[in-house]
């Protein structure tokens, strides 16, 4: 994965931006957040997954995603990790889960 690839498109880093700031989200809340119509969303959910920074998960009728280890850590590095208070706390939470 190459960072050009995430910043080719101003749509994808949006939506990574409030995948990271949530950690878990549906579809709609995207919708809402960003402005950005839902294929829109849903190409760039595709395209994150495939590139292993979030998952894809179904909750009955919610489509949901949630950063992946992966994408915390790229996170961190893009957006400049200590202001997103999600992002401290989970890679704290992975630091001592590696210590297991």
């Amino acid at each position: 994965m190459r960072v050009e690839e995430i910043f080719s498109s101003k749509g994808r880093v949006k939506v990574l931006k409030s995948i990271v700031f949530h950690g878990e989200i549906n579809l709609t809340s995207i919708i809402k957040e960003t402005g950005l119509p839902s294929y829109g969303i849903s190409r760039a959910c595709t395209e994150l997954h495939e590139m292993g920074l979030i998952e894809l998960l179904s909750n009955g009728k919610d489509r949901l995603v949630k950063i992946s280890d992966l994408g915390i850590r790229v996170a961190g590095q893009l957006f400049g990790g200590k202001s997103i208070p999600l992002y401290a706390k989970l890679e704290e939470l992975l630091r001592r889960l590696s210590r297991i």
